[in-house]
């Protein structure tokens, strides 16, 4: 890859080149054990700037930001990504796999190093119930780009800006899925999410949730089977723990039901009910849509209503929109 012209944030001519070396291989040695490893190696040499280009980024371009960088930088740098796993299966439909991950950024003004050891528990006993089990620890540098990375995307919502990627020191994340489908027509599912995020200078920082939905689907039999209609619920729970605010307990309750007049037609309504303790709010949503869907042709027309009553911090919010959607393909 090479990247030219005037970056925004330096206001300076850009003139980068970066190489990329991706090796992969897996085995299966038997009908129990099943091996892999995977190598990735970036180099890139120049001066780089983030804001080049808003579609096209070089791969190391995370390393801009890196540690509350500006978005560019003028090295030489090397980063070489390395994953092993091993799956077991020991028992029908029972798949354990096993995997370590390490991470190496080097530079003269960049050095970060991460270790990463994940396990994924997948049973299915034949469609009736289902498990899905997945543990990621990860310790070392707060790496840019990496599966969990502080300052960006899931963590930032838990620490603020209250951390930097240099103070982090490690983290555990585990979800868990638990799926039953009693029938054709019933599916039950629960969903539990947890995470903590631990830094050098001792705080911590967590977040835990539970997802539950029941779906119950009626079929037309007379002829041609199909969907006829679905009703179904949902509600989740969440408690963040952060750096940056006060504790946040979130709520939401969720009823839909989807009604098919005909194969390739469908009707739709949803109410969704969201209670935020930190911010004080009640919001209420109504979505209302309508489409058919064809082979080569698919058409919707979507209303959305949500309502936020005025509190002591938040003014009344009332909201309407619709939304038309054609797709034709050829």
């Amino acid at each position: 890859m090479y990247s030219s012209g005037t970056g925004d944030t330096t206001n300076a001519d850009v003139s980068y080149v970066e190489q990329k070396l991706h090796l992969r291989m897996e085995s299966q040695a038997n009908t129990m054990f099943r091996l892999g490893a995977e190598e990735q190696i970036v180099y890139g040499s120049g001066q780089y700037d983030s804001s080049v280009s808003d579609r096209i980024n070089a791969d190391l371009g995370g390393v801009a930001s890196f540690d509350g960088g500006n978005g560019s930088f003028d090295d030489s740098l090397l980063r070489s990504t390395t994953s092993t796993f091993v799956e077991i299966s020991l028992l029908k439909g029972l798949k354990n796999r096993f995997g370590v991950d390490y991470d190496v950024i080097e530079s003269d003004t960049v050095t970060g190093r991460q270790l990463a050891l994940n396990h994924r528990l997948d049973y299915n006993n034949g469609g009736a119930f289902s498990v899905y089990w997945i543990n990621n620890y990860v310790t070392g540098d707060g790496m840019p780009g990496s599966e969990i990375n502080p300052g960006a995307g899931t963590a930032s919502q838990i620490d603020g800006t209250a951390t930097s990627q240099s103070n982090f020191d490690n983290s555990y994340a585990t979800t868990l899925r638990l799926r039953h489908n009693r029938s054709r027509a019933a599916q039950f599912q629960v969903t539990l999410d947890y995470e903590i995020f631990n830094y050098k200078n001792g705080d911590s920082a967590d977040r835990a949730s539970v997802q539950e939905s029941y779906e119950y689907t009626f079929w037309h039999v007379n002829g041609r089977i199909r969907k006829l209609l679905t009703l179904g619920q949902k509600a989740e729970y969440s408690k963040t723990t952060s750096l940056a605010t006060e504790p946040e307990e979130l709520q939401a309750y969720s009823v839909y039901a989807s009604y098919y007049p005909t194969y390739n037609t469908l009707l739709s309504a949803r109410l969704r009910y969201e209670l935020d303790d930190l911010a004080d709010t009640e919001t209420l949503l109504t979505f209302l849509s309508a489409g058919m869907t064809f082979a080569k042709f698919q058409a919707s027309i979507d209303y959305s209503y949500g309502r936020r009553p005025e509190t002591s911090t938040n003014p009344d919010v009332l909201e309407h929109k619709w939304e038309a959607k054609i797709k034709k393909t050829f």
